[in-house]
């Protein structure tokens, strides 16, 4: 390692003021700052140092130092700058026993050492720590930083899990911002729109540099974006230019590794017969070429910046035989993925192979699994990929557009694909097709007797498969065949599969028509199938359900069920938002914590945002606006009455649109805003509402509430008690105490003389099962 001095440069181009308040309001030792090569880090700090004034020590790290003997030298001898008796000392040791005294040295002369105020130690290039990044970390650098009198920063290109208190700062705190990217435009004298300065930030992951060349190209703005989908004429003149200067064998590397999507140390030697993988690599980011490093299980995975990576592509094909190697590269790039089981890396050079039988089959294995795992985006980058690339649509891939649209709720449109090819699926993708099919039709609102018939003649349907291709497999022996990703090579994986997903779409019908017995029943028998074949996720999910059954009637033991599933689910998933949501009714009508409810509603509504479940966001931000009614909180209320209002349009179902008007009249009342009630009353759809049976009697309620307040005391008395007979007969125990609590204050304003009718229903439901708490909400000691 050596200090060096840095400069900032003459052009430097302010952004990334975040990271400046992250510095200066941390009170740590240690900043970890990561994010991929060429981001911004090190000049973001050399500002960042120049504004405070204060007092960086740039070191910048050596292949050698990965070597812990070596580092400890090196970083006595940077510190013995700051020490005269510490340089001494160090001179009067042969340096060879140097690290085998390197603590006591250090301790004994750390009160030596000294720092200006305000000192910083940056280490740069960390890559070169390789294997040993870990150890030099826990061992040495974090021990040092607890000794001096001074702040350190780690510069690297991977994130790292720290034991202890250490400041991250993140790669995302190195994308430019809209409003960044609004700045920089003015800079160089170019006005940008808040739309276009958002369309540039997509197409550049909002990477500094292809913005600068983007904003130093004086062509027009639209047709600049425009050709920012291939590649900015500028940023490519400058890779060229990069490019001519590389002997012949590394252009060979550079263009080869830029044809691969991502790619481990194996994949280089496997795929490309390069010996040592390890040396290109590093050579390649001497020479200035960014390689972005990331760890997925475990494993260093290297890949190309998109920008970069579209220019290597096109670069290849001008090379002599370019387009042989281009396609040899595809060919063994995909067998090699499929026979590890990484349906990813192989869909990405199907689709370069324009195979739509193998896209098919590879985008069906990801495609939910990718969602559950909030990668959707991911999905939607290769199917945008397979239109690009014109590949054939073959019945196939139509099923995974399908179950694409299904994913992010166009339930009318996967439907209607789904409908069309139907009867061109055969085996594994008529079943799929046929499961994803019904499911689509339950959002529409099929009714549940239809749909239960439907759901059993699919059963039937895999029974069926089944005993055509009867299969035994030992699941602990078949790895990556059923495990990694489930690839359906095993006929009794996919029928259990199937049998695990039908069984728990029939339970969600019973629960919807209310017999709770037989929803867990079915509930029960999709977690054995799930178990089978080791499927923890959708076991967890049968876990979640089986949950809102016992809390339909109030037992605490489904309370257990929820709990379970959110400490044994991944940080991020659908279902974990389910259940913080149920959790959130829990505390709010059971214990009546509405401190803890809110926490679970906001949650499970940042689980649902990052996975753009809309109708979930509906009814997280619905049992929001509630709340805040509850809490007295008008101001909150409205803010949350907006974006439920904004979230229920987006969606045109006209269902929803009704439920939320029946909602917004309801909210009002409570309000006293009574005239705005009578204006979102007259929203309602009569002839949509009289469809379904639930909405039909929320609005004899709430239309009752209303004509009460407006002086129709017996009117609406007798279509609020024509509602409650239907609540009580088919409503869960949570809501059936949440309606009473809202009559009870609602009758309490007026002084009603049925005031202590709804109070003694209240009572008897509560001490019924023993949430005792709620009764002071109804006055009750």
């Amino acid at each position: 390692m050596k200090r060096i001095n840095l400069r900032l440069p003459k052009d430097y181009i302010p952004a990334f003021r975040r990271v400046f308040k992250e510095l200066e309001e941390n009170s740590l030792n240690i900043i970890y700052l990561y994010s991929p090569p060429a981001y911004g880090k090190t000049t973001t700090l050399l500002k960042f140092f120049e504004e405070k004034k204060y007092n960086p020590v740039w070191i910048q790290l050596e292949e050698s130092d990965k070597h812990i003997d070596v580092f400890e030298i090196g970083i006595l001898e940077i510190l013995s700058d700051f020490s005269s008796t510490l340089k001494e000392a160090i001179s009067l040791i042969e340096r060879k026993n140097i690290p085998e005294l390197f603590w006591k040295i250090l301790k004994e002369e750390s009160k030596n050492i000294f720092l200006p105020q305000n000192t910083y130690f940056v280490f740069l290039d960390t890559y070169h720590l390789m294997e040993n990044f870990g150890k030099v970390i826990k061992d040495i650098i974090l021990p040092i930083f607890k000794i001096i009198p001074a702040k350190c920063v780690i510069e690297a290109n991977l994130p790292y899990e720290f034991e202890g208190d250490v400041k991250i700062i993140d790669e995302n705190f190195f994308k430019l911002s809209s409003e960044e990217i609004i700045k920089i435009g003015e800079i160089f004298d170019e006005k940008i729109s808040y739309e276009d300065a958002k369309i540039l930030r997509e197409r550049t992951d909002g990477w500094l540099l292809p913005c600068i060349l983007f904003f130093k190209d004086k062509r027009d703005t639209k047709a600049k974006l425009e050709s920012l989908l291939e590649w900015p004429e500028l940023l490519e003149g400058l890779l060229e230019e990069n490019f001519k200067k590389l002997n012949e064998e590394d252009k060979i590397s550079l263009l080869t590794l830029g044809q691969l999507r991502e790619f481990s140390l194996g994949a280089i030697k496997w795929i490309l017969g390069y010996e040592n993988p390890e040396r290109i690599i590093n050579k390649l980011k001497e020479k200035g070429f960014v390689i972005i490093e990331e760890i997925k299980g475990g494993e260093v995975i290297y890949k190309f910046h998109r920008l970069l990576k579209s220019y290597l592509e096109r670069r290849l094909k001008k090379f002599p035989l370019g387009y042989d190697l281009f396609f040899r590269i595809q060919i063994y790039a995909l067998d090699y993925f499929e026979s590890i089981g990484d349906f990813e890396n192989a869909l990405y050079h199907a689709i370069k192979m324009r195979d739509p039988v193998k896209c098919g089959k590879y985008l069906k294995v990801i495609a939910t699994e990718l969602f559950h795992e909030g990668k959707l985006s991911i999905v939607e980058d290769f199917i945008r990929e397979i239109e690009k690339e014109e590949i054939i649509k073959t019945p196939e891939l139509m099923l995974c557009e399908a179950i694409y649209l299904n994913l992010i709720e166009k339930y009318k449109d996967s439907v209607k694909i789904l409908e069309e090819i139907i009867r061109d699926l055969k085996d594994e993708d008529y079943l799929v097709g046929k499961y994803f099919l019904i499911m689509g039709k339950e959002y529409l609102n099929e009714k549940e007797d239809v749909l239960i018939e439907e759901g059993n003649k699919l059963l039937e349907e895999i029974k069926n498969y089944e005993e055509r291709y009867r299969f035994e497999p030992d699941f602990e022996k078949d790895p990556w065949r059923i495990v990694r990703r489930k690839a359906y090579k095993s006929s009794d994986y996919f029928a259990s599969l199937m049998y695990s997903r039908v069984y728990n779409f029939l339970g969600n019908l019973y629960y919807s028509k209310r017999e709770m017995e037989k929803a867990r029943e079915f509930y029960e028998k999709s977690t054995n199938f799930s178990k089978k074949i080791k499927d923890e996720k959708r076991a967890l999910v049968n876990l979640h359900n089986i949950g809102l059954t016992y809390l339909f009637y109030g037992d605490l033991k489904g309370v257990e069920y929820l709990k379970d599933t959110i400490i044994n689910f991944p940080l991020l998933t659908p279902v974990k938002a389910n259940s913080l949501n149920a959790l959130g009714i829990y505390y709010e009508i059971f214990e009546g914590d509405l401190e803890k409810a809110e926490e679970c509603y906001k949650k499970a509504l940042e689980i649902n945002e990052f996975f753009n479940q809309r109708e979930r966001i509906i009814s997280n931000i619905s049992n929001l606006t509630y709340l805040y009614l509850k809490k007295g909180d008008e101001k909150k209320v409205f803010e949350y009455l907006e974006k439920y209002e904004k979230f229920v349009f987006e969606t045109e179902n006209k269902k929803l649109i009704n439920s939320f008007y029946i909602d917004k009249t309801e909210i009002l009342i409570h309000l006293d805003k009574i005239d705005e009630a009578k204006e979102a009353f007259k929203n309602i759809n009569e002839i949509e509402v009289l469809k379904f049976e639930e909405d039909k009697y929320y609005k004899f309620y709430v239309e009752g509430k209303l004509k009460y307040v407006m002086g129709e005391i017996d009117n609406g008395k007798d279509l609020i008690n024509k509602f409650l007979e239907w609540c009580f007969k088919n409503y869960p125990y949570y809501k059936k105490l949440d309606i009473l609590y809202y009559l009870y204050i609602l009758y309490k304003k007026f002084n009603d003389p049925d005031l202590l009718k709804i109070r003694k229903f209240a009572e008897d439901l509560i001490r019924e099962k023993r949430y005792l708490k709620r009764l002071r909400d109804f006055d009750i000691e």
